[in-house]
């Protein structure tokens, strides 16, 4: 997980220029595909992200809103990997997930809600980004708790399927996936901090190149 953290603190200096004028929205993007090149993403033909690592994001930066052509494109060329044409409403806060091997790349493009009702919460939300894992369910407990008697918060989450958001306690949790419907352990945090008024998006990804062991990297939607 450290190689991870470092990847992504890297990438504040590979940030696209944002949109000029007019209403916009902010997107922040992780490349959770463990075999695709670096990407760029593209908005109307205008990089707005450049040369993302495989297990890397980007924070929220603001780009056109309305109808839009986005593309994930290899980093520093023109080759299109995906394109979508999504409506980006003003103001709206989205998260893209480029995913899966190279061979079958595709995106998710998740709408945001960064609202916070009590300020001694947090907010959580978790998505299947690894094409190898089987279906996980998610576990949040204190750190070093026994789970053999918990039930999960999230269950049964397939590849590419997303859970709603989850309003938890701010504070030390230690967050483990198992294969399931059984206690095998895929994924370990192990110690993560959810600080009050926090929104975070868990993503669960392969191993560098595909297959276990898996791992979870968190995005920082609203810290």
């Amino acid at each position: 997980m450290k190689k991870l953290l470092v990847k992504c603190l890297a990438i504040a200096g590979m940030l696209g220029l944002a949109a000029c004028g007019g209403a916009t929205a902010n997107l922040q993007v992780f490349n959770a595909s463990p075999d695709a090149p670096p990407v760029d993403i593209l908005i109307d033909n205008q990089v707005v992200v450049s040369d993302l690592p495989d297990f890397s994001f980007a924070q929220y930066q603001e780009v056109s809103s309305g109808n839009q052509n986005l593309r994930v494109n290899e980093a520093g060329s023109s080759r299109t990997l995906v394109e979508l044409n999504p409506q980006l409403n003003a103001n709206q806060n989205y998260t893209l997930v480029v995913l899966n091997f190279l061979n079958e790349i595709e995106a998710l493009l998740l709408t945001d809600d960064n609202s916070i009702d009590q300020p001694t919460t947090s907010k959580i939300r978790l998505v299947n980004g690894a094409p190898s894992s089987p279906g996980l369910d998610f576990y949040f407990t204190a750190p070093g708790a026994d789970i053999s008697a918990i039930n999960p918060l999230v269950s049964d989450l397939s590849f590419k399927e997303v859970s709603d958001y989850l309003v938890i306690g701010a504070g030390n949790y230690e967050v483990r996936a198992t294969q399931t419907g059984t206690k095998t352990v895929l994924i370990d945090s192990g110690n993560f901090v959810l600080s009050p008024s926090q929104v975070r998006t868990g993503v669960a990804v392969d191993s560098e190149g595909g297959g276990g062991p898996f791992n979870i990297v968190f995005l920082p939607d609203k810290i």
